[in-house]
């Protein structure tokens, strides 16, 4: 091997080493500021901070001082090693951050056994960071995040215990820079923020069996075609619903679902309009849970029950979670997913009959479901009697005829394609059958951030047929 090769090859595992390290948001820098809210036993709230100032040895092992603003007391002192965040007080060191774990990672800190049950990336500002969801193994409504060069979103030590929980963290700022603020955080959580757009196909099964038919040479598209986009936002039960919009082969741009979403949670309500023509907005049905771990019942709430009575329904489930996958589905990064299997929680008595109408069925993290019997996908409703149809129903009927099926097949957030996946052209019975290689009609052309044209476009490079296609 040649000295040239060996310094070349030197240089590039160094700067391998400095991407490593220079990627990795350090925790324990002097100055850091945490500033909370605590919530006392009167429900009154009280501010607090927290700083890093200053260091001491300990057992010839060098630590930081973590030390209250206002009052100049030392809360206590902490160390870094690596990826690992470690405290000690009473005598006692124990870890209380770990940001190298990945999803379904179990730890201990301060005898609590928690799991790692996410893993992303959010951008606010200027400043991407690596944020893990932390799930109580004793309790499971207790959630937090980690926050990597941050930490969690209760108490500084308090790495498991959930916000809110007499702490919240409101902001970490480095020298006198906001470095993350909570508020900014939980407004980046949105699953459908204004401009998400998605894609769904139908298939009338009286009609076809198939999404696809061959004629001659040339395969031929059963199904109709219709675009769903975020725009907006509606105010009502002093909450701030999102508007969706739809454009089908028979209409366009037409208001049909109000979309709430809160911890985790996606409901939707199926707007009206009273004599006057005034929108009236529906009590919202729970559609999804994001707040995923393993063993929890996914529950969703009867729409047409909620909207009509104005009130919550009873719980019907989806299924419970026996393991969270991750998988491509032709977007930039891959999701994670839940297969279904229809059962209910055994200690939840508010449905002794468990909705195995369900089963087989899958949920993508922060999208939904991608193939349903039903009109629509995403928000159609899980059992097909469960509402009515937001574009084909018989007058006159107590139920509409549900002899729809429908696939989600593409979903764009953030201008990032998240989804791209058509029905197999050659499969019977299709609504299984998905292949991201398959693409839609070939007068459909997406640009190379994957947005759908809206017209054939006359020069460059673009997608068509789930290949790049030159036009000269």
């Amino acid at each position: 091997m040649n000295k040239p090769y060996i310094a070349f090859l030197f240089f590039i595992l160094l700067s391998a080493q400095s991407y490593a390290e220079e990627s990795y948001k350090q925790f324990l820098t002097e100055g850091k500021i945490w500033q909370y809210v605590y919530h006392d036993m009167n429900d009154n709230t009280h501010n607090k901070s927290l700083t890093v100032r200053g260091d001491t040895l300990i057992a010839n092992i060098n630590y930081k001082r973590i030390v209250d603003v206002a009052t100049g007391r030392c809360e206590c002192v902490m160390r870094e090693d690596g990826s690992k965040v470690y405290c000690y007080q009473n005598e006692n060191e124990f870890i209380v951050y770990d940001f190298s774990l990945n999803v379904g990672d179990a730890f201990v800190t301060a005898n609590v056994n928690a799991t790692v049950t996410s893993v992303d990336t959010i951008t606010l500002g200027s400043r991407s960071f690596r944020v893990l969801g932390i799930h109580d193994n004793e309790n499971d409504y207790s959630k937090n995040w980690w926050i990597e060069g941050v930490g969690g979103m209760n108490y500084l030590t308090n790495s498991v215990r959930m916000p809110g929980d007499n702490y919240t963290l409101l902001q970490c700022l480095f020298a006198d820079d906001v470095a993350f603020s909570t508020k900014d955080f939980f407004l980046a959580q949105e699953y459908f923020p204004e401009g998400t757009k998605w894609t769904e196909i139908r298939l009338d099964t009286l009609k076809y069996d198939s999404w696809y038919s061959k004629d001659g040479e040339e395969w031929m598209p059963n199904f109709e075609t219709v675009e769903y986009y975020v725009q907006g936002t509606y105010t009502k039960y002093d909450e701030t619903f999102k508007c969706v919009y739809t454009s089908g082969p028979t209409w366009t741009d037409s208001l049909t679902l109000m979309i709430l979403e809160k911890n985790d949670k996606v409901s939707v309500s199926v707007p009206a309009h009273n004599d006057l023509e005034e929108l009236y907005v529906p009590w919202p049905g729970t559609a999804y849970q994001f707040d995923w771990s393993i063993g929890k019942g996914l529950y969703y709430e009867n729409i047409l029950q909620c909207n009509t009575t104005d009130m919550q329904s009873y719980h019907l489930y989806y299924g419970i979670i026996d393991e969270i996958k991750e998988a491509d589905f032709g977007g930039v990064r891959p999701l994670q997913y839940v297969d279904l299997d229809g059962k209910a929680p055994e200690e939840d008595i508010s449905l002794p009959i468990t909705n195995l109408n369900t089963e087989g069925g899958r949920i993508i993290h922060g999208i939904g479901i991608t193939e349903w019997k039903d009109g629509e996908c995403l928000f159609g409703p899980p059992n097909p009697y469960d509402a009515l149809s937001m574009f084909d129903y018989d007058h006159g009927d107590l139920y509409p005829q549900r002899h729809y099926r429908s696939m989600l097949v593409h979903f764009e957030r953030n201008g990032d394609v998240l989804y791209n996946r058509w029905p197999k052209k050659d499969a019977t019975d299709g609504i299984k059958s998905v292949s991201k290689e398959e693409a839609p009609l070939n007068n459909t052309f997406f640009d190379l951030q994957g947005r759908r044209l809206t017209s054939q476009p006359t020069k460059g490079l673009y997608i068509r047929n789930g290949r790049k296609f030159i036009i000269k």
